[in-house]
């Protein structure tokens, strides 16, 4: 497109806009709470797996491929309300996920500030901040769908939709929560997780251009992310289980996930750690290579 159009600076405007609200982007996020926490279980593990996520990409090859990085309009609104947006997204909702009760909404709120890690990639414009852009989108799509499926089996045995209704779910469902865990590692970013790979990606593509404050915002919001799912992890292992779940003789009725949900949870749990592990060589041989396809030049 051309550069120097009033047309095309318009309609790049209006697509941002519009793909920012299909995305989460904060403050447009409002949609999101709401339906990740009151939709049935798998619809969310979709939503949260997929949505979010094929709308980022459309963003990634408009402003890359349709539009060009190079235009000083596309730069302006990369680098100072998309990279805006993103900071300002990932502090509030990790403090806004901090204060929810409800367990779903806690995800949620922590889905729109993972978003805005991804936005952060974007808003570096350079292969390595693009690069780890990619590696957080599939990560999250992993974690997240993961984590929500975990609450879904939680709710099916035991109805639980706050985090104080977690109490003790560690010795009632042993490999739900296992899984859970490790889930929520990645989330907060723990090594040798999937969440750790790509955030350390994304902070090293922030150090590289010299926005030391961005890593700084990182550390912050995943030691939010450490207390908001930390509180989770309490209460599953360290609270006592409620009366009506244990015996007359004082153990634990114990009730597992269903199979069909179990192996799916399980899975996505097993993922996360492949990927922590082989986190370099999925970012070199895959994201990084998506990148450069969108910036061949490097970036700005």
């Amino acid at each position: 497109l051309d550069g120097g159009s009033r047309v095309s600076q318009v309609a790049f405007g209006f697509i941002v806009v519009g793909l920012g609200l299909k995305l989460a982007m904060f403050p447009l996020h409002t949609w999101l709470p709401g339906a990740y926490a009151y939709s049935p279980t798998m619809v969310t593990a979709f939503l949260a797996s997929t949505a979010t996520k094929a709308a980022l990409y459309l963003l990634y090859r408009f402003c890359f491929t349709v539009f060009d990085p190079s235009f000083d309009y596309v730069a302006v609104v990369l680098t100072y309300v998309v990279t805006g947006l993103a900071v300002t997204g990932m502090i509030f909702a990790s403090l806004q996920a901090f204060f929810q009760t409800d367990a779903r909404r806690t995800l949620a709120f922590s889905s729109v500030a993972q978003v805005g890690y991804m936005l952060l990639g974007i808003g570096i414009i350079s292969v390595a901040g693009l690069a780890g852009s990619y590696l957080h989108l599939i990560n999250h799509a992993v974690v997240k769908g993961g984590l929500f499926l975990a609450l879904g089996a939680m709710w099916y045995r035991y109805g639980i939709t706050r985090i104080s209704d977690m109490s003790g779910l560690s010795k009632m469902m042993p490999i739900t929560t296992a899984a859970f865990t490790v889930l929520a590692f990645s989330l907060i970013g723990v090594p040798f997780t999937a969440g750790f790979v790509s955030k350390v990606a994304l902070a090293e593509a922030a150090a590289e251009k010299g926005w030391w404050w961005a890593v700084g915002v990182i550390m912050v919001t995943s030691i939010l992310a450490l207390f908001y799912m930390g509180r989770m992890m309490m209460a599953a292992y360290f609270n006592p289980p409620p009366a009506e779940c244990l015996r007359a003789d004082g153990k634990v009725i114990r009730r597992e996930a269903p199979l069909m949900m179990l192996i799916p949870l399980v899975g996505l749990a097993i993922l996360s750690v492949m990927i922590g592990m082989r986190g370099n060589v999925i970012l070199t041989d895959i994201s990084e290579n998506a990148a450069r396809v969108l910036i061949p030049g490097g970036g700005l």
